[in-house]
């Protein structure tokens, strides 16, 4: 079982909100739930499109919070484990839309960093066993139109 949520299009009011995509994350982590991103995820980083009129979600924006909602999720998991509350290692709580809204906003190419071993927003790291784990039980899989245009963002970014 999974989900899919559309997050562009060609016209502007075919982009959901960032409360929406926020909420749509938090929900399907909170669940357990794996879902894929289809259309207008051609860049990784959330963005204005005159072509468009309109701000493009970024698949990073979008993966990244996914694999800190999903790594959020699972902590609380293993800290409730034994009956005991334990601090959390996130700097911030993830499962909450609130928290995800201000990442997926973010449309600064500075607040993201790849390094090896790990992807990070500002001062929040994933490391690559917990974006595996994000990818195998939540964010599987998003739709671009192009497969070029992706890895050219992410070779300018500095990331590839």
């Amino acid at each position: 079982m999974g989900a899919k949520i559309r997050t562009g299009g060609v016209e502007a009011d075919q982009f959901p909100t960032l409360e929406k995509v926020a909420g749509w994350i938090a929900r399907c982590a909170g669940a357990g739930v794996p879902f894929k991103a289809t259309a207008g995820l051609h860049h990784p980083f959330r963005h204005y499109s005159d072509d468009v009129g309109t701000r493009m979600h970024g698949f990073v924006n979008v993966f990244l919070a996914a694999a800190l909602a999903n790594r959020d999720r699972h902590q609380a998991a293993i800290d409730r484990s034994d009956g005991l509350a334990k601090p959390g290692t996130a700097l911030k709580q993830w499962h909450t839309a609130e928290a995800l809204q201000e990442l997926l906003a973010d449309e600064s190419v500075g607040s993201f960093s790849a390094e090896l071993g790990s992807l990070g927003w500002r001062e929040d790291r994933v490391t690559v066993e917990e974006i595996r784990a994000a990818r195998a039980n939540l964010a599987i899989s998003f739709g671009s139109c192009s497969f070029i245009e992706p890895i050219e963002d992410l070779q300018a970014a500095g990331m590839l």
